[in-house]
């Protein structure tokens, strides 16, 4: 019997394109196996978003790897260094921060116990509130609803938190340390920096956490194994060894804010010193006889180069004007700062800081109405 075909009824023929790379196996061509068919890369890729162009700037960015050494020791610090700037001297910063903590956290987490013992239920009850309304961290000034709070905070502005769980000596009282991102890294007081510490964190061979590595204040180190420490933070990475804060992708736009309405506000300042402006022929302030009387003065009562120099003008330029000499006209100043496209711009850098976080409207704008502001507040 004759081999079967799909060939039409051509056994031994195998297929080929006309042209270049006649011959070649169209399976090998469509798995990718040759150099010359399937994926590229450059301006050959697939991808749009892959391709080089030079109509755009090359995004320096180290290409993918596990995100603990992506993230350098140095891009957290520096992270963390302008978020606690901005949690400062930023309005905006400080009303999300404060909005996530208020509506997050609210009156703080709270005990129910649920034994289906009434009687033990009360009386885990009592224990927990008794706990919770007194200081139960180690520097005896927060109580749990009031840690809530601040751990909530400093998510926000570091990216992250530690709680120490330890007791209180002589009575065994469960407390809680809370250690700041500043203090969890690396140090060479632990016998060297051992294999797997990446920013403070012991990982071991399958990517676990054993430990964490607290600074003390003499700047020496000590490993704490994972079980004792809470790790309080936002997680998004898988291969990661710590964190960021939410609002970071803000950094630069409220930076960009801050400076524009400070500029801005210097400039109106300036303009709003400016009262009238006089025009004149000679195009200066020349100090002779008809600019003095201009302004109902003698030159003589001023001292020698006061009057020519522009920069002291504004000196003894006030009062009434009493008369202009001939091919003078004077105006009022009117500041043209403070345009709708001056607004436009600082509100589109407002919300792309606050996106990602929170709605703008719900931050800036509470005030307005409507079902589609409804939907954004609900």
């Amino acid at each position: 019997m004759p081999k079967k075909s799909s060939n039409n009824g051509m056994p031994d023929k195998k297929l080929s394109p006309r042209g270049k790379g006649k011959g070649k196996d169209l399976k090998a061509r469509a798995d990718g196996i040759s150099g010359n068919y399937g994926g590229g890369s450059g301006i050959f890729s697939q991808f749009e978003g892959a391709k080089f162009s030079n109509k755009r700037e090359w995004i320096n960015s180290p290409y993918p790897a596990d995100f603990k050494r992506v993230m350098s020791t140095f891009d957290r610090q520096e992270l963390t260094r302008k978020m606690r700037w901005l949690a400062v001297n930023s309005g905006l910063i400080r009303e999300i921060i404060g909005c996530m903590s208020l509506y997050s956290v609210g009156d703080g987490i709270k005990a129910q116990p649920a034994s289906g013992d009434a009687e033990w239920d009360k009386l885990a009850l009592a224990y927990f509130e008794d706990w919770a309304n007194r200081p139960c961290e180690i520097t005896g000034r927060y109580n749990w609803y009031e840690v809530q709070q601040i751990a909530c905070r400093k998510v926000d502005v570091d990216g992250e938190i530690f709680a120490l769980k330890t007791y209180e000596s002589g009575t065994n009282r469960p407390l809680l340390q809370l250690i700041e991102s500043h203090r969890i890294g690396t140090t060479n007081e632990v016998g060297g920096v051992p294999e797997g510490l990446f920013d403070g964190v012991l990982f071991n061979k399958w990517s676990a956490v054993i430990s964490f590595n607290v600074i003390r204040s003499d700047g020496t180190g000590r490993l704490v194994p994972a079980s004792s420490i809470m790790h309080i933070h936002h997680p998004e990475q898988v291969t990661g060894a710590r964190a960021y804060s939410p609002l970071q992708h803000s950094i630069n736009q409220i930076v960009d804010v801050l400076e524009i309405v400070s500029l801005e506000k210097l400039a109106q300042k300036a303009n709003a010193d400016i009262v009238r402006t006089i025009t004149k022929e000679s195009g200066q302030f020349a100090g002779d006889i008809g600019d003095f009387e201009a302004f109902g003065m003698k030159p003589q009562d001023y001292p020698n180069g006061v009057y020519n120099n522009p920069n002291e003008v504004g000196s003894f330029v006030g009062g009434k004007i009493l008369a202009l000499a001939p091919g003078e006209k004077l105006e009022s100043h009117t500041s043209t700062r403070g345009s709708s496209a001056y607004v436009g711009m600082v509100e589109h850098l407002e919300r792309g800081a606050t996106q990602g976080c929170l709605p703008y409207e719900f931050v800036i704008e509470p005030n307005k109405a409507g079902a589609a502001m409804r939907l954004i507040v609900a």
